[in-house]
């Protein structure tokens, strides 16, 4: 972006009396712009009444920048934006960082919504997970990286969650997601800090299932403790912990080797397409949290396994009901794509996934007809396909001795994009 000749300050407010820079920026400044809510709370500002006549309501973050573009190459035209609390946790500072440029942005926060929240319940935060499940400024709502159905994984996780919420993601929505998935029992302390700040602040505790039916004005932060909080398993689920039906699960050690196959990002989209009882899912998800899951699964019986297993681990993966590959129409690109199933159209789903251009998908098979149709069904100039024969053996214990029972082989399938 060129050079522009105004700075654009970016200042929060709401907790604490303003420091004397800025005061001194606000009294120098030719527009100050805030939002209706904050209008409210920089009302309660002695600095306010002499600074009142510059004061500009504008409602929205991209009416905001819309304004900041077409003033600030007006030299000597300062302009400020009001924030509420850290404007670079959660709020508008990055924005207008990304937008108008960091060397022509000066941030100067204020206590965060978190620090207070905190604070006032007297518990550390330095070991907590923070999130926001805030959708933005209504009507129109930003795609927020975490969701409500995320918050019991995370919890599990890490024991001790804060949560930026909104009048649709709200405590109440909270304490109802969490009481499907923990019991009353599990030690979970729920803080729900109402208008920190305000005059009216107040602070609301109890279980989830307390909580559950209250009302809670906005706007407001959600704190989660679990008490006697042991960290989640990670890896190495073994088939007698992961609810399934007639031994239709992929096997552990088959598991190990898809997993490294897969070899799943940090972040992005896993599809586990005829995901079964989701064991696969229910291990990608608890190593990745931050990679986007989705079990895809058309049988209603295995649905209700996958179901099972994400409230018994309070797992992190998204079911879809439906057939493939129809219902991986609406689902975000994936990264990464497992398919364990096929209902007997495999051709159909890989077409699909060749047309859609993926990456890096593995396949298991276990007979040779389907082996011979992932093989045809992988064009050699698009992807460089590598297969290993997993042939399992397991002990068993016979008398004082011991002897081996071997496993179905199965064929491991990696197709990467060359």
């Amino acid at each position: 972006m060129e050079a522009v000749c105004s700075k654009v300050y970016v200042i929060g407010i709401g907790y604490s009396p303003l420091s004397e820079r800025a005061k001194e920026i606000l009294r120098s400044s030719a527009h100050i712009l805030t939002s209706t809510r904050l209008m409210e709370v920089f009302k309660s500002y002695p600095i306010f009444s002499e600074l009142k006549d510059k004061v500009s309501v504008i409602d929205g973050v991209d009416n905001t920048l819309e304004f900041l573009k077409e003033r600030i190459a007006q030299r000597g035209s300062e302009i400020v934006v009001l924030a509420s609390g850290d404007p670079m946790f959660y709020g508008i500072g990055r924005r207008i960082s990304q937008e108008i440029g960091k060397e022509n942005v000066v941030i100067i926060p204020e206590l965060s919504s978190i620090q207070l929240a905190f604070a006032r319940i007297k518990e550390p935060w330095d070991n907590a997970f923070l999130m926001s499940v805030h959708g933005g400024p209504y009507p129109k709502r930003r795609i927020n990286r975490y969701s409500v159905e995320d918050i019991p994984y995370f919890l599990n996780l890490y024991g001790r969650l804060c949560i930026l919420t909104d009048p649709q993601n709200n405590p109440k929505l909270i304490a109802h997601t969490l009481d499907r998935f923990f019991e009353r029992d599990e030690g979970i302390r729920m803080y729900v800090a109402e208008r920190l700040g305000y005059e009216d602040e107040r602070i609301i505790s109890g279980s989830p299932q307390e909580l559950k039916e209250k009302e809670f004005r906005d706007p407001n932060v959600v704190i989660l403790i679990m008490d006697g909080h042991r960290p989640l398993k990670r890896f190495g689920f073994r088939g007698n912990e992961i609810s399934h039906e007639g031994g239709l699960i992929t096997k552990d050690e088959v598991r190990a080797v898809i997993l490294h196959k897969i070899a799943p990002p940090q972040k992005g989209v896993f599809w586990d397409i005829g995901a079964g009882s989701g064991s696969i899912s229910l291990e990608i998800s608890s190593l990745f949290p931050e990679l986007e899951t989705f079990a895809i699964e058309r049988d209603s019986r295995m649905s209700k396994h996958l179901l099972e297993n994400l409230k018994r681990y309070k797992a992190r993966y998204r079911i879809v009901e439906g057939e493939a590959p129809e219902a991986l129409n609406s689902l975000p690109h994936p990264d990464r794509v497992f398919v364990g199933g096929s209902g007997g159209r495999l051709n159909d789903i890989l077409g699909y996934l060749v047309d859609e251009r993926v990456g890096h998908m593995v396949f298991v098979a276990s007979l040779f007809e389907s082996l011979n149709l992932i093989l045809k069904g992988l064009p050699g100039d698009l992807y460089e396909v590598e297969v290993v024969q997993l042939s399992i053996h397991i002990s068993k214990p016979l008398s004082t001795s011991w002897y081996f029972v071997s496993q179905n082989p199965v064929f491991v399938i990696t197709a990467r994009e060359r």
